[in-house]
C-alpha cells in the first residue's frame, strides 16, 4: 500500500557502522592500567536517518535510529562473556523500534547472532527497526497525518573489576506527541560465572530498611524542585509523588511508604543504583527518581554473598 504514496523529495542519511574494540581494565572504566582480569569489549554501533515528505502534506517526517553496544570481544569465552552476550541479544532485540511490543522479535524475524558477528547482529536488528519506522511514518502520511519517529539505544560498560562487571543502558524513543520517553536501568553480572545480580544481592527481610534508606535519598533528589533546595520532609516527597497499590506486583506493594523500583538495582563505583522510569512514582517533570546509596549505608540490608562480592567486612 505504500507505493501508492507519491514523494518529492526522499532524502536518505546512509548508516554508519563503526566498531572499535576497548580495553576496559580492573578500576574506573577505561583506564589502562595494567590488570590481571581483563575484558575485552568490542564497541558496535549503528546511525541512519531517512526524511520523507509528500506533496499533499505540508512538513516533512524524519525517521533516526541509532544504536550502541559493547560486547564482549569474539576472543572472551566463558560464562560471564556468555551471559552477557545473552543479555544484550534480548535488550537489542527489544530496543529496535520505539513501540517494541509491536514489533516481532529478532528471532521470529529470522535475525540470529553469531559470536564474532556483532556488527551484523546490529546492523540487521537496526535496520529492521529503521523499516518499521518508516512504514509506520508512510501509513500516517496516507492519512494525512505528518509524525516523526526516532530512536537511541545504548549499552555500555560503566563498572569492571575482578568480581563484577556492570552495564548501563539508556534508551530515548519518540514516536509522536509532545515529548519523547527516556528509559535508563542497569545490570551486574558477578565475573566468577555471570550470573545476573540485583535483587539478589539483598536479604529479603531487610526490605523495611531498604526503602527507609531510598525514600532518604528521593528526599534529597526532589530537593532540586524546591525554591531554596532544602532537604525535603518524609511528608513533602510523599506529596511529590503518584503512588498506588498495584494486586499484581505485590513486591511493589506500599506496605513502607514506597515501592522499589520495577528495574533491578545496579553496583556502580560510589554505590549502589536505584533508578525509577519516568512516570513510575512521579509526574514526567521529575525525569527519572534516582538514588545511590553507599555500600556501607546498605551493608546491614545486604545477603552474606553480596557483602563479600562488594569487599564489605
Amino acid at each position: 500500500m505504500n507505493k501508492y504514496l507519491k514523494y518529492i523529495t526522499l532524502l536518505t542519511v546512509v548508516g554508519m557502522s563503526l566498531t572499535s574494540c576497548d580495553f576496559f581494565k580492573k578500576g574506573k572504566t577505561g583506564e589502562a592500567t595494567e590488570a590481571a582480569d581483563t575484558l575485552t569489549i568490542c564497541t558496535v554501533s549503528y546511525k541512519d536517518s531517512l526524511t520523507l515528505t509528500v506533496d499533499s502534506l505540508e512538513g516533512e517526517a524524519y525517521v533516526e535510529q541509532a544504536m550502541l553496544a559493547a560486547f564482549p570481544a569474539p576472543e572472551a569465552t566463558g560464562p560471564l562473556a556468555d551471559s552477557i552476550r545473552a543479555w544484550l541479544v534480548q535488550q537489542i532485540g527489544q530496543s529496535m523500534y520505539p513501540q517494541w511490543e509491536e514489533m516481532e522479535s529478532a528471532e521470529r524475524l529470522g535475525i540470529t547472532y553469531t559470536v564474532g558477528e556483532e556488527q551484523a547482529f546490529l546492523d540487521a536488528c537496526a535496520s529492521a527497526g529503521m523499516k518499521r519506522m518508516t512504514e509506520s511514518v508512510q501509513e500516517a502520511m496516507q492519512e494525512g497525518l505528518v509524525i516523526n519517529y526516532s530512536n537511541d539505544y545504548d549499552a555500555t560498560v560503566s563498572l569492571n573489576t575482578d568480581k563484577l562487571i556492570t552495564y548501563e543502558v539508556g534508551y530515548y524513543v519518540y514516536s509522536g506527541g509532545a515529548h519523547g520517553g527516556y528509559l535508563a536501568h542497569g545490570q551486574t553480572f558477578r565475573c566468577s560465572d555471570g550470573r545476573q545480580m540485583g535483587w539478589n544481592m539483598f536479604d529479603p527481610a531487610k526490605r523495611p530498611q531498604l526503602i527507609q534508606f531510598i525514600k532518604q535519598q528521593l528526599c534529597e533528589y526532589f530537593s532540586e524542585d524546591t525554591e531554596d533546595h532544602h532537604t525535603l520532609s518524609e511528608e513533602e516527597l510523599m506529596e511529590r509523588l503518584l503512588l498506588y497499590d498495584d494486586p499484581d506486583t505485590p513486591e511493589n506493594e506500599l506496605e513502607h511508604g514506597v515501592p522499589l523500583p520495577a528495574s533491578a538495582p545496579y553496583v556502580t563505583e560510589k554505590g549502589m543504583a536505584f533508578v525509577y522510569q519516568q512516570y513510575e512514582i512521579a509526574a514526567y517533570a521529575y525525569g527519572l527518581p534516582s538514588a545511590i546509596i553507599p555500600f556501607e549505608t546498605l551493608k546491614d540490608c545486604l545477603t552474606s554473598e553480596a557483602r563479600e562480592l562488594l569487599d564489605l567486612k
